[in-house]
């Protein structure tokens, strides 16, 4: 491979070899000195006789010396194919006030939308992620938790976070120095977004870099082994822990009482301050975050800071992150008193502020329907379907909170996660019936049926209002598939009887 001879953004005249078909996509292949180049035909090449040369662009070198060019267009003078005809005088006489009445009938929704958008842009803010830490120099943790958006605000951020690093790991790349002070939130009204610098990232494997140690894998503090995807989720894990525990995992009574330093945390040479085999470490003064975090998100914060704090193997992967955030984000609640949102269970059912009670009187549970199973003849039906008894999930509505069913709930699609379905109750107060409001998302129809089976006379596709007679319940199974198919279901129905799923 000879040096390369032009800088990059030079257009040059190359040769074409041959063409070649990628995936569909027909491309030229060029000689560039003693290299084979492919560049991409342009749409209105696709049926044209192949030239012998192209007019190209040095776009990049790679870290072995290879170029990458693109084709640079050439304009071309293109022929009328009919002349323009003359205005008529009368048409030229138009005013310009019927003109911009005309554009405002023609685009007004447009118009609007835009307004819309501009004006929740006006709304967007930046902040460090470091303002969603609790500081000990605040005064009232109950108010400064509730203004800054409480465990909701979190979870987003660290949903956003985790889908962020997953996609690195997936391309083999590895952030190498996860750490606040480089974090920010994006956040708008409809939405909340993690921003982290993107020159940060390096190859896994490649190299052992990190700046602050409070952040920082046991082993790249240690020198013992570069930044890797596992010493990432190390790293996450201990953002996590701030935002939804409200402190570091390893700044315990010893190290706060001066027994051990602060040196001695960030190495891991501490065990952490909820560390099963070894109290050493114990925080007493804690801030509420037993109901800020569910129990498979404490499982996590386990597997990462003692079982895998030596061995990185054993830590979670960011998939196993996203799975119990989303998990967590279902479970939410919004307190109509305090105005802010809980995780939701059977142990902990009361808003943790002001210990509210909400009441839920519509019960969804997500379960699979599939064909029934004969006990004596241990066959499937060829006819007949059956509900599954126990629920994937379940989940409670009242009038404070909608509940949206996504694609990871029906696991149609687990990766780009959307609401497919919103459920909200609107029988007033009094009413001994119960009445929700079904809205289709995403261009979404939901077939109907009873529990026994029996179809409704049309598919669900637009905003359509349900009543459960509490006299007399039903149980509404809506599928996004016939229901003579295999496939997870929505189940809704009062919540009176309501079989919960193991935890």
């Amino acid at each position: 491979m000879k040096a390369i001879k032009h800088n990059i953004g030079a257009q040059l005249k190359l040769p074409v070899e041959r063409v070649v078909t990628i995936k569909g996509r027909k491309s030229y292949i060029v000689r560039y000195e003693d290299s084979l180049c492919r560049v991409q035909l342009f749409d209105w090449q696709e049926n044209k006789p192949t030239p012998k040369h192209i007019r190209c662009r040095l776009v990049s070198i790679n870290e072995f010396g290879f170029p990458s060019f693109e084709q640079v267009a050439q304009q071309e003078e293109v022929s009328l194919i009919e002349p323009v005809k003359p205005k008529a005088e009368k048409e030229e006489k138009i005013s310009r006030k019927n003109q911009v009445q005309s554009f405002n009938e023609k685009y007004s929704s447009f118009l609007k939308r835009k307004a819309t958008d501009n004006a929740n842009t006006q709304k967007r803010e930046v902040v460090n992620i470091t303002n969603y830490r609790w500081a000990s120099q605040e005064e009232d943790f109950e108010k400064w938790f509730i203004t800054t958006g409480g465990v909701k605000k979190r979870i987003e951020i660290l949903i956003s976070l985790a889908e962020k690093l997953a996609d690195y790991h997936r391309n083999n790349k590895v952030y190498k120095d996860l750490v606040p002070e480089y974090i920010n939130i994006d956040t708008t009204k409809w939405n909340v977004k993690a921003v982290i610098p993107e020159t940060n990232y390096t190859y896994s494997g490649l190299g052992n870099v990190f700046i602050y140690a409070s952040h920082a894998a046991p082993e790249v503090v240690n020198r013992r082994m570069p930044n890797t995807p596992m010493s990432d989720c190390y790293s996450f894990a201990i953002i996590a822990h701030e935002l939804l525990a409200f402190c570091h995992p390893f700044v315990g009574d010893a190290v706060i009482e001066g027994k051990n330093s602060m040196d001695d945390a960030m190495r891991g040479n501490l065990p952490w301050i909820d560390d099963s085999e070894d109290s050493l470490n114990r925080l007493t003064r804690r801030y509420y975050d037993c109901f800020f975090t569910t129990p498979d998100i404490r499982e996590l914060f386990k597997q990462t800071f003692e079982i895998g704090k030596e061995d990185p193997m054993k830590r979670p992967s960011m998939h196993q992150w996203i799975d119990v955030l989303y998990d967590a984000y279902s479970h939410l609640k919004r307190c109509p008193h305090c105005k802010t949102d809980f995780i939701y269970s059977e142990e902990d059912d009361y808003c943790p502020f002001c210990e509210d009670e909400p009441v839920f009187p519509i019960a969804v549970a997500i379960q699979h329907i599939d064909k029934k199973f004969d006990f004596e003849t241990y066959t499937f039906s060829d006819t007949e379907m059956e509900l599954y008894s126990e629920p994937i999930g379940v989940f409670l509505v009242n009038k404070s909170n909608k509940l949206y069913v996504n694609t990871r709930h029906l696991m149609t699609d687990t990766f780009n996660v959307k609401d497919v379905l919103s459920i909200d109750v609107v029988s007033p107060e009094g009413d001994p019936n119960i009445a929700v409001v079904l809205e289709p998302l995403d261009g979404l129809s939901f077939y109907a049926s009873t529990v026994n089976g029996e179809k409704y006379a049309r598919p669900i596709n637009k905003p359509t209002k349900i009543v459960f007679p509490t006299n007399n319940p039903r149980k509404l199974i809506l599928s996004l598939k016939e229901i003579n198919e295999s496939q997870r279901v929505i189940n809704v129905q009062l919540n009176n009887d309501m079989i919960y799923a193991e935890d």
